[in-house]
């Protein structure tokens, strides 16, 4: 008994169909850029700082030109300048660590936005600055500790 089904036919190579409107190229997204906040932050702070140093130098000669110019030599009265310069000498301290303050701060954000690459720009002027106020400001530490006993001393030439 033969089998007089002929074989099954040989199915055609098919190749897949490609739509014509379909690009075979590959798209590459730009890299988002990034944000320069942090650097603007940081050049925020440092400029705070030294306007702070500015305004307290300034607000400093005026207390001074101001005690002086109220001074009356005919009865020799020292406690309206004493406190005018111990009012200065509150508002400086307080000036001198806010500013010490926001200068590490300054320089942190700064640094941190340089190596980064978030305003790095404006991080290396922050950097710059907050270095100009921490100098300027270890200066004034190092001059006041270098003083001694000569402010403990300046109680005995002021009259009471």
């Amino acid at each position: 008994m033969t089998d007089v089904t002929p074989p099954p036919a040989a199915e055609p190579a098919v190749t897949p169909a490609v739509p014509a409107a379909t690009s075979t190229e590959v798209v590459v997204e730009a890299p988002k850029k990034k944000s320069g906040a942090l650097g603007g932050f940081a050049l925020i702070l440092a400029i705070l700082a030294i306007l702070g140093d500015l305004v307290v130098i300034i607000f400093g000669v005026v207390t001074l030109a101001t005690a002086v110019n109220g001074f009356d030599i005919s009865t020799f009265e020292f406690g309206p300048i004493l406190a005018a310069l111990g009012a200065f000498a509150a508002i400086a301290v307080f000036a001198f660590f806010g500013g010490m303050i926001l200068a590490v701060l300054g320089l942190l954000f700064g640094l941190i936005a340089a190596v980064k690459g978030r305003g790095r720009v404006a991080g290396v002027f922050a950097i710059i600055f907050s270095i100009l106020v921490l100098i300027t400001h270890g200066s004034i530490a190092l001059a006041i500790a270098q003083t001694g006993d000569s402010i403990t001393n300046l109680t005995s030439v002021l009259p009471t």
